[in-house]
């Protein structure tokens, strides 16, 4: 897409773990780009030896809207298929916008107990679900349900309820201490990761540990 748009020049910051700029790199948009890659993973990168049955994620550093979805993503490749995901969050406002929590009920609305296949289809056909929205929303809202179609996921949130999370296909706990005793009740013991600062982590695995 970059080649086609006839891009030539790029300017990117590199932030570290307390959101200082790091570096800027600039050049050519595939090799500054990937110059800056190899200085964030330098600053962010956490190697994990195992999946565990649990992972327990902050959303730190995001508190507003879709952002406090991203963490979901890392604690997901480091968790077990069909484990589970506690999340953390707290989330600016008391609540998560209109627009987000109603294109999850659109979505569970017309995927009939099958949102994977669904967003799958969309992604092939290339359509969105929100043509009003941003192109990065309907990612963050695909990307989101496939990752919620491979582990159980429990929102920790004293703002958001019970109902509002079972919108977004989240549990709910008000805790991180009842979401813990949730778990225990179906998997009274197994392994565990734990990553503290969810939206500043690049999780580096071994092959054998990534999924398709």
């Amino acid at each position: 897409m970059a080649r086609k748009a006839k891009l030539h020049f790029i300017v990117n910051a590199v932030f570290n773990s307390r959101e200082e700029v790091k570096a800027v790199v600039s050049g050519h948009f595939e090799k500054a780009h990937r110059v800056g890659v190899d200085l964030t993973s330098r600053e962010l990168a956490v190697r994990l030896d195992q999946s565990a049955d649990v992972s327990i994620v902050s959303a730190f550093p995001y508190e507003e809207g879709p952002q406090v979805m991203k963490p979901l993503g890392p604690a997901t490749m480091v968790t077990k298929e069909g484990g589970t995901v506690i999340l953390a969050a707290n989330v600016r406002g008391g609540k998560f916008p209109d627009l987000l929590v109603q294109a999850f009920d659109r979505v569970f609305d017309l995927a009939k107990g099958n949102p994977k296949r669904l967003v799958l289809e969309y992604i092939r056909d290339g359509k969105v679900f929100v043509p009003e929205a941003s192109m990065d929303f309907n990612c963050a809202l695909d990307m989101t349900l496939l990752l919620l179609s491979r582990v159980k996921a429990i929102l920790v949130s004293q703002e958001v309820g019970q109902h509002e999370a079972a919108r977004l296909g989240f549990g709910h706990a008000h805790s991180l201490e009842e979401a813990i005793q949730e778990v225990l009740r179906d998997v009274p013991s197994g392994d565990v990761n734990i990553l503290p600062a969810g939206g500043l982590v690049i999780p580096v695995m071994k092959e054998e540990m990534r999924f398709q």
